[in-house]
Formats: structure tokens, sequence, C-alpha cells
């Protein structure tokens, strides 16, 4: 049933008590999720069925649950030895089917945005039917469970759940909170030498994940009332300012840099420009400092202050590093190998998860299962070639769809809190489309479910931000003076 209206009072909020048999029922998709997914066949599947008897009956509140998923996402930490799984993947699966199991499986009230599955379908049925082509279907299969977990289950739960605007706003300070977590944790891994580029078991998405979280926190700063609050929110972005440059990862550092830029630009349509330019020009000179000196002695300031030039260089400069410019021209010749391999099947392509390269010099194809092998480094390319045309429609009309509601959420929003969340989701969304020229976003689980989670977001938000607006205009209209009859 497709609802598009909102009940006046919110009881579905609560977490349904889940009975003996609805548990079963969740176990037993779990495990086989967390089977499929992460190809662990015993012990994968022990640690499914404690986290499915303990999550329902630990968490009261479906909309806490789902709070907690972006912190799970900044937290990949291997949960044992010679085991795959690792906490970002268990906790996203956990909450995830929690969420699934509530809305399908009891009388929740369930709120469908029709338009957002039809091109997920067709990103979908280009997945399944680019495995035609695969040299390697089974490692294209469990991608495209990955994909079902993110694009179907994560958006379904997201929009089901997310209603009200303090909902979005404990969203955003999750992230925040999440990304100064990941922030602490990769400038250790950098003290302690064990990353001289910091990853933090992220890959190249790291710098992504802390991006989003120093978008997330400016954003939120300018709406936040409480002053204790603001200054805490601004007190995390040092430290994820550093960080991020640690990572040294040019697409995301420059990306940071340009969606920060495009929200204050929008912002300050609303407010001074000069009030935001001044604290945004103390923040730098904050950051900059606590370069020199090391992070107050932490670490030496010339392994910082190195691994901060690298994050910024291009190689076009005389002092820069000509290896910086050398990976950049790389990747145009890594485009064109991947497009000679994808000519052969314009429809379908060459298959899910299957575009690897064994040597990105001569463009020798690699098998998805070797950790060594490379990528197109392009998510635009790499869709179009592993899922062909039919897999390229469903992501540029998802894109399309996207953009569409977040222009329409930026209109609407009236107060301050609706427009830090529409300035948010816009730079956030803007950030990953700019990394999106030079990585692969939907391979890694995080990053996929991240995808996902904020794709929902923006529908949910956009439709919840609307409904706002006509329930207060229908009671201005109610209250009008005028319309009483005497």
């Amino acid at each position: 049933m497709l609802m598009n209206s909102y009940p006046a009072t919110v009881e579905s909020n609560s977490y349904p008590r889940l009975s003996p048999t609805l548990l079963l029922s969740l176990l037993l998709l779990q495990a086989c999720f967390v089977t499929l997914l992460l190809f662990e066949q015993y012990t994968a599947l022990l640690v499914a069925v404690g986290g499915t008897l303990f999550v329902p009956y630990y968490l009261q509140r479906t909309v806490n649950s789902i709070i907690l998923l972006p912190i799970f996402l900044y937290m990949p930490i291997a949960l044992m030895e010679g085991v795959s799984l690792q906490l970002s993947e268990l906790g996203a699966i956990l909450l995830i089917f929690s969420g699934f199991a509530a809305i399908c499986l009891t009388e929740v009230e369930k709120r469908y945005t029709f338009p957002a599955f039809i091109p997920i379908m067709f990103i979908l049925l280009g997945s399944v039917f680019s495995l035609k082509n695969a040299r390697a279907p089974i490692a294209g299969l469990l991608l495209f469970f990955k994909h079902i977990e993110a694009f179907v289950v994560v958006y379904f739960v997201v929009v089901n759940f997310l209603y009200e605007k303090r909902d979005f706003r404990r969203i955003l300070w999750a992230i925040a909170w999440g990304g100064v977590t990941a922030g602490i944790h990769g400038i250790l891994r950098f003290q302690l030498g064990l990353e001289t580029r910091v990853f933090a078991l992220h890959g190249g998405m790291y710098g992504g994940f802390i991006g989003m979280a120093i978008v997330s926190v400016i954003a939120l700063s300018w709406s936040e009332r409480r002053p204790p609050l603001r200054y805490m929110l601004w007190a995390m972005l040092p430290v994820m300012v550093v960080a991020l440059l640690l990572s040294q990862t040019r697409a995301w550092t420059f990306g940071t840099l340009f969606a920060v830029l495009l929200i204050v630009f929008l912002h300050g349509a609303k407010s001074g420009k000069f009030k935001i330019v001044f604290g945004l020009a103390m923040l730098g000179g904050i950051i900059v400092w606590l370069i020199q000196n090391g992070l107050f002695g932490m670490i030496s300031s010339g392994s910082l202050e190195g691994a901060a030039g690298k994050a910024l260089q291009t190689g076009l400069l005389e002092s820069d590093d000509k290896a910086k410019l050398l990976s950049g021209l790389m990747r145009p010749i890594v485009w064109w190998y991947g497009f000679k391999a994808y000519q052969p099947f314009p429809l379908l392509g060459v298959g899910l998860g299957n575009l690897r390269f064994r040597n990105m010099f001569t463009g020798e194809l690699g098998w998805p299962d070797d950790e060594d092998a490379g990528f197109v480094d392009n998510q635009y390319f790499n869709v179009l070639f592993e899922t062909g045309i039919l897999g390229a429609i469903g992501w540029i009309w998802l894109i399309v769809l996207i953009y569409r509601r977040l222009k329409s959420l930026k209109l609407i929003a009236n107060d301050k809190e609706w427009r830090a969340t529409a300035y948010a989701l816009i730079g956030i969304l803007v950030l990953w489309a700019i990394g999106g020229l030079f990585w692969v976003l939907d391979y890694a689980h995080e990053s996929t479910v991240m995808l996902a989670f904020l794709f929902a977001m923006v529908i949910a938000a956009e439709r919840s931000c609307r409904h706002t607006q006509t329930n207060s205009s229908s009671l201005s209209h109610e209250r009008d003076p005028s319309r009483i009859v005497l």
C-alpha cells in the first residue's frame, strides 16, 4: 500500500515487540545474508545468531537503532583473527535487518516512496544480467547481495523510520561523532607508525567518511542553538581535518574543500558571509598551528607537514612530487583500458565486480579475489563498464531523482534545522559525487551501505519537510480569524 501521509501521532516510532516466530524468521534471513555476504560459514553464522537474539530486545526504539548505523560504518574493527567479518559489517547487518523485520513482520505502518524503486530495479536488473558475461560470476553474485542489502533493505528501513526533524539532526550528529572517532583512530595509527598514509582499515573511502563528517559538523553548527554543543562541534573540526590530510587522498581533500565552500555560499544567502568566512579562516589558522606544533607534541611536526603537503599536491608545481602527476595521468589510461574491456559487451557490461586490473600500465585484467588487482577508479565508468547500459540507466535515473529531491528540500526548508539538514545532505552528496570521479564507491561494504543510506535520507527528509510544511499551512489556515463565522 502506498502511503504518502503521516499520522498525527507517531506510535510506530516505538520498536515492535517480536514474537519467537518472528525472531526465528529474522534469524534465518539475517544469518543467510551474513553467510552470503562474507562467505564465512560457521563463525559468521554464530555471530549472526548471537546478534539477532540480542539486538531486537536491547534496542527499544527503531529510530535509535538506525541512528547508530553511521557510527558502526565508521568503525571497521575486526572481531577476531582469521574472520573477515568486521564490526562495521556486523553492526550494519544487525541493525538493518532488525529494522527490516520490524517493518515487514509486525503491524507497523509502511511508507514507501515508489519513484525511487524504479531506478533501483534498473540497477539490480543490470547487475544480475551482467553476470552472464562475468568471468567470475560468484564474485559478482556476492556483490549483488551487497547491493540488495544497501539499495533495497537499507533504503526501505530509512524511508520508513526517519520522519521527524529531530531524527535527521540526530543522524547528522551520529555522522559527526563517527567522524571524530575515525579521525582519532586514524591519527593514533599514524602516531604509532602503523600507517604512513592513513586509511584506518577503510581503504580509500576513509577520506570520504571524514569529509562527510566535516560537512555535517559545519552545517549543524549553523543551526545549533545551545552554545556548549556549538563549541563542541567546532572543537571536533581540527581533529577531522588533520585526519583528512593524513589520508593524503587528493580527491577527498579537494572534494571536501569544494563541498564546504558550496554550503558556505548557499548558507551565506541566508546570513552574513563575513561571519562565516571569518570563522573558517580562524579554523584554518588553528589547524596550521596544530600541524606546526605536531598536535601538542604527539607527532613530529615534520611528519605532519609532509603528510599535509602530499594531501594538497597535484604534481603541477615545480616543488611537487611528480609521482602525484603520474598517478593523475594514469587514471585516464585505466579508463581507456576499461572501455576496451567493455566494448564487446555494451548492453550488459563485463559483469558486476569483474572489472579488475592485474597490471594498470598494460591493462591486463585481473580477478576479483586478487587483493592487489586495481580498479577502474571511477564510479561512473565502473557502473557502465560492469553493468552495461541497463545498469547505467538506473544510476543516472537515481542521481537525477536525488538531485531533484535535494533541490526541492532546499527550497521548502523554512527554519534553521531543516536548512542545516538540506545543506549537510547537499554538501555530502556533492563530496561523494566528486569522489566518484576517482574512486569506486559501491564495492566496499560500508561505503555501499552509506551511499544507499544517504540516498534514502534525501528522499525521507524531503518528504518529511514537505509534510511538515503542509501541516503548518493547514493549521494556520484553520486559525485564520478572517475565516471565523459569527
